[in-house]
């Protein structure tokens, strides 16, 4: 009878101890975690563009050979009655200029000159002229020093007007002459009217020349030019 009572009261104590044990182990099981997963780092996220599109567009160098035309419209109106040597214009080019299907000068491109020569018309003689000479292109790749054909333009001659100048002057001079004295005195007046008309040819200065604003120019390379395209 002692003997059940002891087991019966072993069996109470020993419950506890297991119950505590499985309690331990829960608790230390939960106590272990999995490490948090990593984040990807700014690196790897995705942008949405491709590598091959992020990649700079590689250039390479073209030759435009000598005598390639060029036209570009002038930007500013010049006139050797206005205009001095030295000046400085620009032409823009309105068209590309395509060589074996790439474009090695883009429309709005832009070439710099200078006035090499602006002489007015002489009062006796010589004919107004002026004498553009082109030095630089500028594209959106670079700018590009040339060496093209100059543009020269000269004055037409006045010789018609000066003949006609003279010639009614010296009628004139005759018709008056004729009235105050006759026959003798057409040929005076005619002679008189004559020289007043030399005078006025002498004192009045030739016809001006020069380029109008918006004029298109063709600037011939005599030189070829290595340019960047891509």
């Amino acid at each position: 009878m002692d003997f059940k009572k002891a087991a019966t009261r072993y069996k109470w104590l020993i419950f506890p101890v297991i119950a505590a044990v499985a309690l331990a182990t829960v608790y230390a099981v939960r106590g272990v975690r999995s490490p948090p997963a990593e984040s990807p780092s700014p690196a790897a996220t995705t942008t949405g563009v491709s590598p091959e599109s992020s990649k700079p567009v590689a250039s390479r160098s073209i030759i435009i050979p000598a005598g390639t035309v060029i036209r570009g419209s002038l930007l500013e109106s010049l006139s050797t009655e206005a205009t001095r040597t030295g000046q400085s214009f620009s032409l823009r080019v309105p068209s590309p200029v395509v060589i074996d299907g790439v474009t090695v000068v883009p429309a709005g491109s832009r070439i710099i000159g200078t006035v090499a020569e602006s002489r007015r018309s002489g009062r006796v003689k010589g004919r107004a002229r002026m004498v553009l000479s082109f030095r630089k292109l500028e594209t959106s790749s670079g700018e590009y020093s040339i060496a093209a054909r100059h543009a020269v333009r000269v004055a037409p001659g006045t010789k018609k007007r000066d003949a006609a100048i003279i010639g009614a002057g010296a009628g004139i001079g005759a018709a008056i002459g004729a009235v105050a004295g006759g026959k003798k005195g057409a040929v005076i007046g005619a002679a008189t009217g004559g020289g007043a008309g030399t005078g006025v040819v002498l004192a009045t200065r030739g016809k001006p020349t020069g380029f109008r604003r918006g004029e298109t120019i063709r600037v011939k390379l005599v030189e070829p030019v290595r340019v960047m395209v891509s």
